[in-house]
């Protein structure tokens, strides 16, 4: 892989621990998992507005032009649909089982379910099944790039790659550079940028899986991170710590 350089600003101390942060058109979201909050800021760290929710947030995912669908954790057995724009409700599907990460393809939410495996339901009329049988670990992590799913386990420390109907296409495993992965987040290039929590890092994985290479890390002001989204309009990855720390990178490869 070639070598990535970057520089960074400080975006925001938000002193409460953070699930996501998502870039949507002009302003930043940060969910704050405990206090069942979903915040939003501009790119520069201004405070823009906060939405308080009954159950707990935990993953937001943008499905079109202004609804967003928002997990709810391993309590809340719902994923909520709203509008953007009006800071509405529009649907609260039920479904009855933990749903950590989310992604958005062709009409279907992909959501990580803990033991029950990675499950997708219908946007439209709520139909429901099972992608991946096998268990997944809590608090794991997807993205949807080019009809393939990536997602995370923090247990095993792996990152997979699977089709859309969940065969498995490559599995990356390196405990030296990658521990505790968690979230994760693709550049238009497909190259994987996944955060190692215990190694207080990022690492990118080349669309095969068979190269990696450490972009960030604790010298950069790294400390847990939980989340990360890679904005594919400006190259910049946009990466929260577990402290609520959160930082913009832009990064190149060259």
């Amino acid at each position: 892989m070639k070598n990535a350089a970057h520089d960074s600003v400080r975006l925001a101390d938000f002193r409460s621990k953070l699930r996501v942060c998502r870039c949507f058109g002009f302003s930043f979201k940060y969910i704050r998992y405990e206090d069942k909050k979903i915040s939003v800021f501009t790119p520069s760290g201004a405070f823009l507005s906060k939405s308080d929710y009954q159950w707990q947030t935990f993953d937001v995912e943008q499905i079109d032009g202004s609804l967003l669908a928002i997990s709810t954790g391993y309590q809340g057995g719902r994923i909520i649909l709203r509008d953007r724009l009006s800071a509405k409700t529009k649907n609260i599907m039920k479904v009855d089982i933990p749903n950590d990460g989310i992604a958005v393809s062709d009409g279907w939410l992909y959501f990580c379910a803990r033991k029950n495996g990675l499950m997708r339901v219908n946007i439209k009329d709520g139909l429901m099944c099972k992608v991946v049988t096998e268990p997944m670990s809590g608090c794991a992590y997807i993205a949807v790039f080019n009809n393939n799913l990536y997602f995370t386990n923090k247990s095993k420390n792996t990152v997979t790659c699977s089709d859309l109907e969940g065969h498995v296409k490559w599995i990356f495993k390196d405990e030296s550079i990658l521990s505790f992965p968690l979230g994760i987040s693709l550049d238009q290039n497909g190259n994987i940028y996944v955060v190692g929590n215990k190694c207080s890092n990022v690492v990118v994985i080349s669309p095969d899986g068979k190269h990696s290479k450490v972009i960030l890390s604790s010298a950069d002001g790294l400390d847990r991170p939980q989340v990360l989204h890679y904005n594919r309009e400006n190259n910049r990855v946009l990466v929260a710590n577990e402290s609520g720390h959160a930082f913009i990178f832009n990064v190149t490869f060259k």
